[in-house]
């Protein structure tokens, strides 16, 4: 059963949002079949296709690795053409840019068949072409590649108030396990100077140098190296969450590694911490072994299973990987260059305070020969775009693990999964 189809603003404009339809993510989280959007008569070697459909993240997948030659072939040529107009594009005279990337076409923030590459770019606000001056508009495409214009800007997930006045339990950690409770990854944190802003502690990591030092992973903008880090435990009714010493940040980074940025610190926990000796973040599955990737996200990775476990949102949640590598990111403090996201359709996947929490994918990965359900943790959360909580933006694990000189057992780094598909 298909919907009927939605016609486009009768432009076709890629600056130009569609004024109908704007019902489509409420209709999309309530089990509808996928929207399928008519283009104008009109093609263009930039927009060749009349009518667009909807994926899943199976369905993205699929189409990907049936059109795989072809795809990678239009993804080469898109970058081409980003590197080629990037400096035009952030020159100012189209107006501020927030973020730029090269990705599958999107509606609603969902993938569209047939797939197709296109330079996205973000802007603060878009606005009606007549209320444009005329050198304004970004071109309908960058040497036939389409361009396509996204409203929103990006931000930290920054957790407010571990200790408001008044207290606001909505700005709180969601659910953290008190302090007799051995450390895990998925913990709020905080540093001690600043204990009115807190982060997610997002795993502990496996060896070292030294066995008897126990360490754990978040961003450097919740713990830059030298920082104090407090665990913060359950709010109590009329006061705000109490804090307790665990540790300090021992290095931390904001470096680019291959062209990508990262955002990530090493926590080292003082000793008489107790720690959980597995690696697993709270709410993982135990019997799945946890890995670390050694390679960065690619465009077949899109559609991945994957979870996260963060301090604000408090709860295992899943989604599957949409970006593999986002060019530029402004946020209101930082740029960065080349990371990845995650969406959990059109639901609440990250929240202020999940900044520092690991996403996994889930998948197969072969342990002596026999391929075992597992986790590979393949990045960092940092941040997502404003207003928008289905959308995490993360740094990639292997470059976290190059920028820190982090020391982790051979057998638990792997390039090579199978991964699981988003429903």
């Amino acid at each position: 059963m298909v919907r009927k189809p939605i016609r486009q603003n009768a432009a076709g404009d890629a600056n130009q949002p569609s004024t109908e339809a704007t019902d489509a993510p409420a209709l999309a989280r309530a089990g509808t079949p996928p929207v399928v959007l008519v283009q104008p008569e009109e093609a263009t070697p930039w927009r060749p296709f009349r009518v667009e459909t909807i994926l899943t993240a199976g369905q993205v997948r699929a189409e990907y690795f049936a059109r795989k030659a072809e795809l990678d072939r239009q993804h080469r040529a898109a970058r081409r053409a980003l590197k080629k107009h990037f400096a035009d594009i952030l020159s100012g005279k189209y107006g501020p840019v927030t973020g730029v990337t090269v990705s599958f076409r999107q509606r609603y923030g969902e993938i569209v068949s047939p797939l197709q590459y296109a330079i996205t770019i973000n802007v603060p606000q878009k606005r009606p072409l007549n209320d444009l001056p005329p050198a304004i508009p970004f071109p309908k495409h960058f040497d036939n590649v389409p361009v396509k214009v996204r409203e929103g800007a990006y931000e930290l997930l920054h957790g407010a108030s571990v200790r408001a006045v008044p207290l606001r339990g909505q700005d709180l950690p969601n659910n953290p396990p008190p302090f007799g409770t051995p450390l895990r990854g998925g913990i709020p944190v905080c540093i001690e100077q600043v204990m009115k802003s807190f982060g997610t502690l997002g795993i502990h990591l496996p060896g070292g140098n030294d066995p008897a030092i126990q360490r754990g992973l978040t961003n450097q903008h919740v713990a830059a190296q030298g920082d104090a880090i407090h665990q913060v435990g359950p709010s109590q009714a009329g006061n705000s969450a109490p804090t307790r010493p665990i540790g300090r940040a021992t290095a931390s980074s904001t470096a680019k590694i291959g062209g990508r940025t990262v955002d990530c610190a090493v926590v080292e926990f003082d000793q008489g911490i107790s720690v959980d000796p597995a690696i697993h973040p709270r709410g993982y599955t135990a019997s799945r072994p946890v890995f670390f990737s050694s390679r960065n996200v690619r465009p077949s990775d899109i559609g991945s299973r994957v979870v996260k476990f963060g301090a604000r949102t408090g709860e295992l949640l899943e989604g599957s990987i949409l970006e593999a590598v986002i060019s530029r990111v402004d946020t209101a403090t930082m740029i960065y260059f080349n990371a990845f996201s995650a969406k959990r359709g059109n639901q609440s996947f990250v929240l202020g305070g999940d900044s520092g929490s690991v996403v996994a994918v889930c998948g197969t990965v072969r342990v002596q020969g026999v391929a075992t359900p597992s986790y590979i943790a393949v990045g960092l959360v940092f941040g997502a775009p404003e207003n928008n909580a289905s959308t995490a933006l993360c740094c990639h694990m292997c470059d976290v693990v190059k920028a820190l000189k982090l020391t982790l057992p051979p057998a638990l780094l792997t390039r090579d999964w199978d991964p699981e598909v988003a429903d």
